[in-house]
């Protein structure tokens, strides 16, 4: 295991000499072997060691028992330790959050505020393999398939190389005693699922699976940090004025990341199935519902995130096109045929209005909508739905903003004459 800590160490340049680094102390097996591993190898690597433990107060008498073990365990030792208190659960409540995301913005609070260096993380190859099949079956990008990154503003993972087995196997030949957190051994938690039964599957298959899983990510790693460097570039480029314009021929894997920045420095967060659902959106007028109570509004290739308070408007036009005449049959491509419709399948005449209710439409291949369900379904902004257009005969709805046309007036071969509604988002 030293050996690997030790390659860590170096490859990722997570130790220089003159160092102070606090080890994040839970007292359990891994954040043990880190600490005493570290604190063995101080001279060698010319660090000065110290730890620090948040007792989250969410297992009762465990807690107070963990707390009291690293206490004893580090004045035993001559290791200084910083200790605080914080009720996780009263936190997740007020804020709106799950227990692990609380615990993870706590800890990760608490660790910063403390460390007056590096701080040192006991995340190993288990927890990366873990973290990765979490992230998949989330539908990662590639930036979720990396893992746990070695090093990160400030915090380092020295045992990213070692499995959890191996960190055992080294508590036990240093005599380290070490606690149990008890809803480590239950599968409420989605990790403790795959840990218990996902993982142990995998490794019939490949005996040699967390070694595997790293080698995977690293080599992940290196693409998505090649990819986010052409990202950054092409951000500081295309973001002008709030709004991001994203070039017809721009790779989807850099399109993507330029989205994800959108949405991070407005804290609308990077949420993938939000920056799927708006680069899919390109090249249309529509709005996306992100996190954060935000939207995202798209112009063509343009893009920009607004409070979803904003009330959205839009203007409409709307050209009689004779498919007959070969002058004006070359201004139609298959994109505008989206939004055209049959004149001579028309009943009655045309209103320009928006949703009333007992809208409905049968978009071309789809079954009959209500416009709510409709609006639902393509997770169109509130904000957006009161002056979303909507063009209607006398028999009911024909064509809907950002949504296309119903099937009964869409246009066929044998269609002479269209009519095409063009529309743009009002600024």
């Amino acid at each position: 295991m030293l050996n690997k800590v030790l390659t860590a160490i170096s490859r990722y340049s997570m130790l220089s000499a003159g160092d102070s680094v606090t080890v994040a102390l839970s007292g359990g097996a891994d954040s043990m072997a880190l600490l005493h591993v570290l604190c063995a190898n101080r001279e060698k690597l010319g660090i000065s060691v110290s730890a620090a433990h948040l007792n989250h107060m969410l297992r009762g008498e465990e807690s107070d028992r963990d707390e009291a073990f690293v206490r004893d365990f580090c004045e035993q030792n001559g290791i200084p330790l910083a200790v605080e208190r914080a009720d996780v659960a009263a936190y997740a409540e007020k804020n709106g959050m799950g227990i692990e995301q609380a615990a993870r913005a706590v800890r990760y609070g608490f660790l910063s505020r403390v460390s007056e260096g590096k701080t040192a993380t006991a995340h190993t190859a288990s927890d990366n393999a873990e973290t990765v099949l979490i992230n998949l079956t989330r539908g990662t990008a590639l930036k979720g398939a990396t893992g746990i990154p070695p090093v990160r503003e400030g915090f380092i993972r020295p045992l990213i190389f070692c499995t959890r087995a191996e960190i055992e196997a080294y508590c036990k030949d240093n005599n380290l005693p070490f606690v149990t957190d008890s809803t480590n051994l239950s599968d409420d938690y989605t990790r403790n699922k795959l840990r218990h039964n996902v993982i142990p599957r995998l490794c019939e298959l490949n005996p040699s699976f967390f070694a595997a899983v790293t080698r995977f990510t690293q080599a992940v790693g290196e693409d998505s940090e090649f990819l986010e460097s052409i990202a950054d570039a092409e951000f500081a480029r295309l973001y002008q004025n709030g709004i991001l314009e994203i070039p017809k021929d721009m790779a989807p894997s850099v399109a993507k990341r330029l989205i994800a920045r959108l949405l991070d420095i407005h804290s609308a967060g990077g949420d993938s199935l939000h920056i799927c659902e708006i680069y899919e959106a390109l090249g249309d007028v529509t709005c996306r519902s992100v996190s954060g109570g935000k939207t995202a509004q798209i112009n063509d290739r343009k893009i920009s995130v607004s409070d979803e308070t904003r009330e959205i408007t839009f203007t409409v036009s709307a050209e009689s096109i004779d498919l007959t005449n070969p002058e004006e049959a070359a201004k139609i491509n298959k994109l505008l045929l989206k939004n055209a419709v049959d004149c001579d399948r028309i009943v009655g005449k045309v209103r320009l209005r928006t949703r009333e209710e007992g809208d409905s439409i049968k978009l071309a291949g789809r079954g009959t909508k209500s416009l709510k369900k409709l609006y639902n379904e393509l997770k169109i902004p509130q904000n957006m739905r009161k002056n979303l257009p909507v063009a209607a005969d006398d028999d009911g709805v024909i064509w809907v903003c950002g949504a296309g046309v119903s099937e009964r007036v869409c246009v066929t071969d044998e269609t002479k004459k269209i009519t095409v509604f063009t529309y743009q988002q009002c600024e």
